[in-house]
């Protein structure tokens, strides 16, 4: 093989390579952001699933809280959201047969102590929140209790791949073009003042 064939093939096959890993750490940074968005939006959503908890509680009124779960969980990529009590009693779920299930301890427990956990055999990110037991709370609380329970909302994971996978696809393409141009760029002055010489020495 001729040399400036050579470095075409080897100075492609860099290129290539350096596109790869450049789209791969900008797919995970992007990750990053979306899992920051999901944090960001468990917390917000959290607030409004606690306050209207409060409302249903001091008016002895379901029915808000459940309008409430219903409304929050339509938003995407949210697919499920519960409230349990500091007993490991499910008293909110968005998945009507799961009121009233007893959790193992062992969940409950990290579930209060990890505010976001990715759970990859069910595909989703789940993220906890303490329900505090607020002033207002002690009319049916004891005050000396700090927590009455965990909010968890999930999210799904593969909505978030494939939005990635896409991004990832669309800025691979994007970006292999404008190398492949400098390469050749490259190529051709190499070319011109360094393959011809070494050919006729050769």
């Amino acid at each position: 093989m001729r040399l400036d064939r050579k470095i075409t093939v080897w100075t492609t096959a860099v290129v290539l390579g350096i596109a790869a890993v450049a789209a791969v750490v900008n797919y995970h940074i992007h990750m990053r952001e979306e899992v920051k968005s999901f944090q960001s939006l468990g917390d917000t959503m959290g607030r409004l699933i606690e306050a209207s908890l409060q409302d249903a509680m001091m008016t002895n009124n379901a029915s808000i809280l459940t309008r409430t779960l219903q409304g929050v969980s339509a938003v995407e990529p949210i697919t499920r959201i519960r409230i349990i009590n500091k007993d490991g009693v499910i008293k909110g779920d968005t998945d009507d047969k799961a009121i009233g299930v007893q959790l193992s301890p062992d969940p409950v427990c990290r579930m209060c102590h990890e505010k976001g956990v990715f759970l990859e055999d069910k595909d989703v990110f789940q993220w906890v929140q303490p329900v505090l037991n607020r002033p207002q709370c002690h009319r049916c609380h004891a005050p000396r209790t700090t927590h009455n329970g965990v909010l968890i909302l999930d999210f799904s994971l593969a909505k978030m791949r494939e939005h990635l996978a896409r991004n990832f696809v669309k800025e691979f393409l994007a970006f292999v073009p404008s190398l492949l141009i400098a390469v050749l760029a490259v190529l051709i002055l190499m070319r011109a003042l360094v393959s011809r010489r070494l050919n006729t020495v050769i």
